[in-house]
């Protein structure tokens, strides 16, 4: 629905669930439902849902939860408290990102900041290595 051109057909639409509504997930048809309902109410009509899947972060053991998304204003100032290391623990993951804040490049720029400081390896990129390491070609 995100393309003002395609007014008709199938589209695909994703929603978060989150805070003290979390449980609805453990309901998986029940959760897709309401989703159903919500995009309804957006189209004003009902929709028929093709496929649908239903992703529990918090029974991840990896992941263990859902990432957090401020406001653009306030995206410098989130990552500059949440992505600094504290003694040997390093911070890895898109909220810590404050220009992709949100976004998988998010979490591969953050993994790969993370890695750079445990590491050690110099922030700066020499003169003569700009084009080749930074140029996609």
């Amino acid at each position: 629905m995100s393309n003002p051109y395609v007014t008709e057909g199938p589209a695909v639409v994703a929603g978060f669930v989150c805070g003290f509504d979390r449980p609805r997930l453990e309901d998986e048809e029940g959760a897709l439902r309401l989703l159903d309902e919500l995009v309804g109410a957006v189209a004003g009509a009902p929709v028929t849902r093709i496929a649908g899947t239903v992703r529990d972060w918090t029974r991840d053991r990896w992941a263990l939860g859902v990432t957090t998304t401020p406001g653009v204003a306030g995206r410098s100032a989130y990552a500059a408290q949440v992505a600094p290391p504290f003694r040997r623990v390093h911070f890895a993951g898109d909220y810590t990102d404050a220009v992709h804040l949100g976004t998988i490049e998010g979490a591969v720029r953050s993994g790969v900041r993370a890695a750079d400081e445990v590491l050690r390896r110099p922030t700066r990129i020499p003169l003569a290595e700009l084009e080749p390491r930074l140029v996609r070609r």
